[in-house]
């Protein structure tokens, strides 16, 4: 499966098909303030099952964990913050 890695992010094609995509991420988190804007190029369904991150969207704040299912929705700004040490997955 197709694979790219920068400082921050590993990812991993999991699975391909023409009505889904499924990645595995790994943010390595070194970063505990507010990193850069980003955008969503598409909607985006997300389940944490590793560490702890945070996503602002203008005033609004979503913590996300291996407690919750975040939604990034297509072409959202936002920023994402690790308020603890570590990696997210």
């Amino acid at each position: 499966m197709p694979q790219a890695d920068t400082n921050e992010l590993t990812v991993s094609a999991s699975l391909d098909t023409a009505s889904v995509s499924v990645r595995n991420m790994v943010c390595h988190g070194g970063c505990a303030h507010r990193g850069p804007e980003e955008c969503a190029a598409a909607t985006y369904l997300v389940f944490p099952y590793r560490g702890v991150y945070v996503r602002h969207v203008g005033r609004d704040q979503a913590v996300a964990d291996a407690n919750h299912v975040v939604f990034f929705n297509a072409d959202e700004h936002y920023r994402i913050a690790h308020p603890v040490r570590g990696s997210d997955r």
